[in-house]
């Protein structure tokens, strides 16, 4: 009898995890682009210069790849998409903080990727909203839509909505960054 129980466990295990795994080819046709596609960056990128990384978490590092960016899919995994700028591939990795709070690799890429990007939208904001984009921060004075083209998404695990007044950015795995927002959605503190 142990043994049959400890066979059916196994079993089990086996059919939860083959139910729970997603394939490349998953990944890709939720993404809806195959390699040799061309996207733009919809926001500025900070990538991880030295292993040319882009982290679905967002990191802010000092680096910045201009919205508007043209990049090539290179490959489409389950856990990453391999994208090169400019002659320089970057591997974009989904993290677990992410994956666990029910983002897919395709919805989050989809955030910082697109056919075109807005350049209308950046070209109706204010002053301030364009200085902080082309920085590529936060400043005083800058609509949540301007910091969202500067800084991209906040990591949704931490900021399961925009809507707050205030988002949570991580500027490496140990520092965090706050962006305080008004009520009439106006950066008035970062911190």
């Amino acid at each position: 009898m142990k043994k049959i129980c400890h066979l059916l466990t196994i079993g089990a295990l086996v059919i939860a995890t083959t139910a729970c795994q997603t394939t490349n080819s998953d990944t890709a046709a939720a993404l809806g682009y195959k390699q040799g596609d061309v996207v733009q960056s919809l926001v500025n990128l900070h990538p991880d210069s030295k292993g040319n990384r882009l982290y679905a978490l967002n990191y802010q590092l000092p680096n910045v790849i201009p919205v508007c960016s043209e990049f090539t899919i290179d490959a489409v995994s389950t856990k990453s998409i391999k994208v090169t700028n400019n002659g320089i591939q970057y591997n974009y990795l989904w993290d677990k903080h992410t994956r666990k709070a029910g983002q897919s690799l395709a919805d989050n890429f989809m955030l910082f990727f697109g056919d075109i990007c807005d350049s209308n939208g950046m070209d109706k904001l204010s002053k301030i909203d364009k200085e902080g984009i082309e920085k590529g921060t936060a400043l005083v004075g800058m609509s949540k839509k301007g910091v969202l083209f500067a800084m991209g998404q906040p990591p949704i695990h931490a900021n399961p909505t925009t809507e707050a007044n205030t988002w949570l950015y991580w500027r490496n795995r140990f520092g965090k960054r706050a962006v305080d927002f008004s009520s009439e959605g106006i950066v008035i503190k970062v911190r």
